[in-house]
């Protein structure tokens, strides 16, 4: 029973679960017209206290009560002069101290990135088959608009964003257990897939600034060193701008010479050198 009992667990430990699975999977609500009504009712309440302190100096200023510029009268501990202005100036001191930490941490929130669409439809199609949720905990999840990515893919690049959506497949790696729940949702290496969009760019960038160099050159010992030089650059390249290892950098580099040696070798090159 114990065993069974940690492969499902039913409701919000479920969603959890689930959400502990991968980084990806980590989404919340921002509720931003939550926050806005908030931040609108704080203003409103701001504005209001400021304009009974502008009355209370206005009425200072009309009977030449001189405790406007005296902090010591306003502040007496026994009887101070114009309790009222005190009472208001400690209400705004912590009025003002929500809003500004509101502000703060929405211009924060919104700096978060949206989830990618296949988290979103991943999300979806887990939480109907599974149905963990009920009332507004199921709610929470429905406003597709209103959500925000804590742990975003690496990369957010349009390449690396097509490799995820179109070919995560080659990617995919032995999920946790929660995934043995579902079959249809599998995990797969979001590392493997910033190393291979990094490589295949620095390939095709440096493939084609190879060839069409080698076409024009037809001497072989020039030849040879533009290959050379060539290879030397690409491996130096993934060395810094990937996490690659030393063998993926080596099997990497292996297939970009190889690349350039066909070239050479085979009917390609310029047809004036023979």
């Amino acid at each position: 029973m114990s065993s069974r009992l940690h492969l499902y667990q039913a409701g919000y430990a479920a969603v959890a679960k689930f959400i502990a699975s991968d980084a990806e999977l980590s989404i919340c609500r921002r509720f931003d017209r939550s926050t806005a009504r908030i931040l609108l009712y704080l203003q409103s309440e701001i504005q209001y206290n400021q304009n009974l302190l502008d009355a209370i100096d206005e009425n200072d200023a009309e009977s030449g009560e001189s405790a406007a510029s005296s902090w010591e009268l306003e502040n007496e501990p026994i009887k101070p002069i114009d309790p009222k202005r005190k009472e208001i100036m400690m209400c705004m001191r912590a009025l003002m101290k929500e809003y500004y930490e509101l502000l703060t941490l929405q211009s924060q929130v919104l700096q978060l990135r949206p989830p990618a669409k296949r988290i979103l439809k991943v999300f979806d199609k887990w939480l109907s088959h599974k149905k963990p949720l009920v009332g507004v905990g199921k709610e929470v999840f429905q406003d597709t608009m209103d959500m925000v990515a804590l742990g975003p893919a690496q990369g957010g690049d349009p390449f690396s964003g097509f490799l995820r959506n179109h070919l995560s497949c080659v990617f995919k790696v032995r999920g946790p257990k929660v995934q043995r729940e579902w079959e249809e949702i599998y995990y797969f290496s979001d590392l493997w897939v910033a190393k291979a969009a990094t490589v295949i760019s620095i390939t095709t960038s440096l493939s084609m600034a190879a060839i069409t160099s080698l076409y024009y050159v037809n001497q072989p010992g020039a030849r040879l060193v533009m290959i050379a030089g060539y290879i030397f650059v690409f491996a130096v390249c993934v060395t810094l701008l990937s996490t690659a290892q030393r063998a993926e950098v080596f099997a990497a580099t292996a297939a970009f010479a190889a690349v350039l040696v066909v070239f050479v070798s085979g009917n390609l090159a310029n047809p004036r050198q023979h």
